[in-house]
């Protein structure tokens, strides 16, 4: 396929971003260890239980700038809402006669040129000013997003709301809890933010020019589609890579990544081929666009980083994934947060026939819910990093029987009451050419196994054995009480 052809389908399907929206056993030998920090509770006190709703904001739709209609209504979640029900989440709002024990999930819809009912002068006067100030897209969707949330908190006498958000709905939250749309960040009336394959730091495609002129030359493209552009997002956050806001304190934050880039044929990957990188996507977009971090411990929820679960499908198949929603369910109904770390690994035969050395090494896993598989048959995998995705970090051994710190995060989210135990499966793999890696180290693709380990790894904090023929690590479990 030529460059122009590549060029021209990829626009074209890169921006079709709307997401409408267990394992087996083995032994090992562990050792209890001390909780860190207080007992494995975080050192903010338990906040104090609210009654909250979670508001789905749905990503982007290629024609949704165009809509005629009314926006900041209640919508229905489509095909979802069996899902929805089936993992944990109830979609049966009653406004103020709602349960709010239910883990309710509601949905609006942003696009539309129509105000609702219960807008007042004012709202429409906010909508109008900042739709001219920025031409509208993602400033213009957040405010309307907000004065959504402070209805429903009206309407149903809930204290505080939670956000759901997929694809370029992540960018619209983020500038809602950044910009205090709303004063729902001062006020502290976010609870929870969970991003899933959320465009928060801004879309690849959108920022490449040759892409962007070649787009714009078939059609007019919508006011959003600059909004995704990196120096765009760089220039309104401070930081598209970094959550600088004070206001992620008093939020739970965390993020849902694909790593599996066969989408529209891989035409993503095989154009950042051709220009020589290689980045782990999902047929759309960078996984490293679909989070960002918090450098300030300050800023931290309870000072610790986002939880972060990575699923191997593509931008659309996560949403038929019964796994990602469950945990997603998980993470606005769970109080225990547990994280999984690879923290050492000694490698007998590091397979390195190539020279120069070092041995590029990854570690691949793969973590099942027991609990889940026996309750609701769901085999899927709670968190997935895929050899195939090319997203795992790569560590360097130097000879035979050397041993390195990993700290490698394996696992980091939340599970269901009475859930006792994690399966984990650790594979190791010692790669000398892989384009995924941007690794050329022979003319032939080549990536050695080097073995296999499945364990079972009780939820309290503790340390773990895990072994194959050629290499043994630790791993390390902690649970935290929220």
């Amino acid at each position: 396929m030529s460059l122009s052809k590549i060029t021209k389908s990829m626009f074209a399907i890169i921006f079709a971003l709307t997401l409408t929206a267990c394992g087996t056993g083995g032994s090992s030998s562990s050792t209890t260890v001390q909780p860190p920090n207080n007992g494995g509770t975080p050192s903010t006190p338990p906040a104090v239980k609210v009654d909250a709703v979670t508001i789905y904001i749905h990503g982007f739709s290629k024609k949704g700038f165009e809509r005629v209609g009314v926006y900041g209504e209640n919508d229905t979640l489509n095909e979802n809402a069996k899902l929805a029900s089936f993992v944990g989440f109830s979609v049966d709002y009653k406004g103020a006669d709602s349960n709010f024990d239910d883990n309710i999930l509601i949905s609006t819809s942003y696009y539309g040129n129509q105000s609702p009912d219960y807008y007042t002068e004012q709202d429409i006067k906010d909508i109008e000013s900042i739709t001219a100030q920025y031409g509208g897209g993602i400033p213009r969707y957040a405010m309307i997003v907000a004065k959504y949330a402070r209805h429903i908190m009206a309407e149903s006498g809930a204290t505080k709301v939670n956000f759901l958000s997929a694809s370029m709905g992540s960018l619209v939250t983020r500038w809602l809890i950044e910009k205090n749309m709303e004063n729902l960040s001062g006020e502290q009336k976010i609870a929870k933010w969970l991003s899933i394959e959320g465009v928060v730091g801004g879309n690849y495609a959108a920022s490449d020019p040759a892409l962007v002129n070649v787009a714009a030359f078939y059609e007019k493209q919508s006011p959003e589609v600059e909004h995704m552009n990196y120096s765009w997002v760089d220039a309104n956050f401070g930081n598209r890579a970094i959550g600088e806001s004070p206001y992620y304190a008093s939020i739970q934050l965390g993020f849902e990544s694909s790593t599996r880039d066969d989408e529209f044929f891989g035409i993503l990957s095989s154009y950042l081929i051709y220009l020589g990188k290689f980045y782990p996507n999902d047929g759309y977009q960078l996984v490293k666009d679909t989070y960002f971090d918090i450098s300030n411990q300050a800023y931290m929820y309870r000072s610790m980083p986002p939880t972060h679960s990575y699923f191997y499908d593509n931008h659309t198949g996560i949403k038929n994934n019964p796994a990602a929603w469950t945990q997603a369910s998980l993470f606005f109904s769970s109080d225990r947060r547990v994280r999984v770390t690879l923290t050492q690994m000694a490698i007998a035969d590091i397979h390195e026939d190539a020279e120069p050395l070092p041995a590029e090494i990854v570690f691949a896993s793969a973590v099942h819910s027991p609990i889940l598989n026996q309750s609701a048959g769901i085999t899927n995998a709670i968190d997935r990093r895929a050899l195939q995705s090319g997203v795992l970090p790569v560590h360097a051994y130097s000879e035979n029987g050397s041993s390195n710190a990993v700290n490698q995060i394996l696992f980091d989210g939340f599970v269901k009451t009475g859930e006792n135990t994690l399966s984990l499966t650790l594979s190791t793999h010692e790669i000398d050419n892989s384009t995924k890696y941007n690794i050329t180290e022979t003319q032939n693709k080549k990536i050695d196994d080097l073995g296999t380990d499945v364990i079972d790894i009780p939820l309290q904090n503790s340390i773990h054995s895990i072994s194959s023929g050629e290499w043994n690590g630790e791993v390390k479990v902690e649970v935290f009480a929220y």
